[in-house]
Order: C-alpha cells, then sequence, then structure tokens
C-alpha cells in the first residue's frame, strides 16, 4: 500500500462518506472530458479497479503539481555571436551545439536548409 493510498483511506475514512466521494468521482468525471474517456475505457472494461484507477490519477497529479517547470530555451542576441573574418573577407560564426539547438528550435526552416 503506497503512502498516497493509506493517506486517502484516512482521509476518506474520517471526513469523507462514501456518497461524498462518490459525488466527488463524479463530478470530476464531469468536468473533465479527457479523464471521463481515459475512465471509461480502463475501468468499464475491467482493465483496472476504480480505486486503482483513481490512485493512479492522483499520483498523476501530484507528480505533475511537483514537477519542476520546464526551461526556456536562452535568449541570444546577434552581438553576442563572435565573428572570425576569413582571408576573402567573408564573416565566420562559430555556434556551438546549443546555440545550433536553440537557432533549430525557433527556426525550423533554418533546420531543414541545414539538413539539405
Amino acid at each position: 500500500m503506497s503512502i498516497l493510498t493509506a493517506a486517502l483511506s484516512a482521509v476518506s475514512s474520517s471526513v469523507f462518506t462514501p456518497a461524498d466521494l462518490a459525488t466527488l468521482k463524479r463530478r470530476c468525471l464531469e468536468g473533465d472530458v479527457d479523464l471521463a474517456a481515459k475512465y471509461t475505457t480502463v475501468v468499464a472494461s475491467g482493465m483496472l479497479t476504480d480505486g486503482d484507477f483513481w490512485e493512479a490519477h492522483l499520483d498523476a497529479l501530484i507528480d505533475a503539481a511537483t514537477a519542476k517547470p520546464r526551461r526556456g530555451l536562452p535568449s541570444m542576441m546577434p552581438d553576442e555571436l563572435q565573428a572570425d573574418e576569413t582571408a576573402q573577407g567573408r564573416q565566420r560564426f562559430r555556434l556551438d551545439n546549443s546555440r545550433k539547438v536553440t537557432i533549430f528550435v525557433k527556426e525550423p526552416r533554418v533546420h531543414d536548409a541545414f539538413l539539405l
């Protein structure tokens, strides 16, 4: 039994009646079409019990709430790039892999041209 299951059983037995829990579950399903579709697919087909479904859903909610936010892309101003001048008078920019990835993500057409 996971800590979450133990906590839920303690809370549900002391605070909520079975009717209250059924009402909360019904409201969750009515408010979230995707969750209702998952519930119908998994529980109605018998792949999971009702209790196992709600435990997994709560675990996923806790994971999502405690996950670290994703880091955005670093900003890169053109003047931050260092150019070397070639013998022919052209400028040559040297990009490390992280800058290339940033450019490719921000500008998919550049990535497509690079692959040609």
